[in-house]
């Protein structure tokens, strides 16, 4: 690589599951002009770290050229044996040298994600520094940035789950299901924003299949307002994650 050659900058976005592949990869397309594209089309070193996960993985490039990896770990569990995976690839180092790597990873807040990916580096014997964004030691000088996008709320009704942004989403589509939700509320008391955003989904969709709900989300994230999109939590770690 020549030395006026700059680096694609390159993301590759750990979810725990479906609903978060989903969520994003809409977002993606709505405020960023993603458009999918074959993973095998990556660049080679990249192709290469992502190989032994190009069943679970999804590949957008972004307006200005970005390219955004999206893998699917099925798993709060599977995503950090994914982390463990991805920095022990013997291709690791030269997709660092190759192009703006760095990593993202999308988990519930409750999970303390942030700590909990710590908590996997440090048991690979690295070193992290940082607050959301961690940049790792990787040796021989080079370094990794991790950033942690923590979803869910922290109020009062909130789990600390994806639900609790997703319950806002859809009321941003259809604020007149808040409706239903204080008719509930008023005969059981307050709901938490998932419960609310069950009631949500059971009014949307009366004979549903997870798929279906699912792309409720696709959707909503479609139909609603850019400004809207963006007040999100989601939306905004997925804007820092991008840098």
């Amino acid at each position: 690589m020549g030395p006026q050659e700059v680096r694609r900058k390159t993301l590759i976005l750990l979810t725990e599951g479906l609903v978060e592949e989903i969520v994003y990869s809409s977002m993606l397309e709505k405020l960023y002009g993603g458009r999918q594209v074959e993973c095998e089309d990556a660049p080679t070193p990249l192709e290469a770290l992502i190989d032994p996960l190009i069943r679970r993985a999804k590949c957008y490039t972004l307006e200005h050229g970005d390219l955004i990896v999206i893998v699917n770990s099925r798993g709060y569990e599977n995503l950090r044996n994914t982390i463990r995976q991805l920095l022990t690839q013997p291709e690791l180092p030269e997709a660092l040298g190759q192009l703006d790597l760095r990593i993202a990873v999308a988990a519930d807040r409750d999970k303390n994600p942030t700590e909990s990916i710590r908590g996997v580096l440090s048991s690979m014997g690295l070193q992290a520094t940082g607050g959301d964004t961690l940049t790792v030691e990787l040796g021989n000088g080079a370094k990794l940035a991790i950033h942690v996008i923590e979803q869910g709320g922290e109020g009062d009704t909130a789990t600390g789950e994806i639900e609790d942004e997703l319950r806002k989403l859809v009321e941003t589509l259809k604020p007149e299901l808040q409706h239903a939700a204080k008719k509930v509320e008023e005969i059981y008391g307050p709901l938490t924003d998932k419960q609310k955003l069950l009631i949500y989904l059971a009014l949307l969709e009366r004979k549903p299949k997870i798929r279906e709900l699912y792309e409720l989300f696709r959707e909503a994230v479609a139909a609603a307002s850019r400004d809207a999109i963006e007040h999100l939590g989601l939306a905004k770690g997925l804007g820092k994650a991008l840098g």
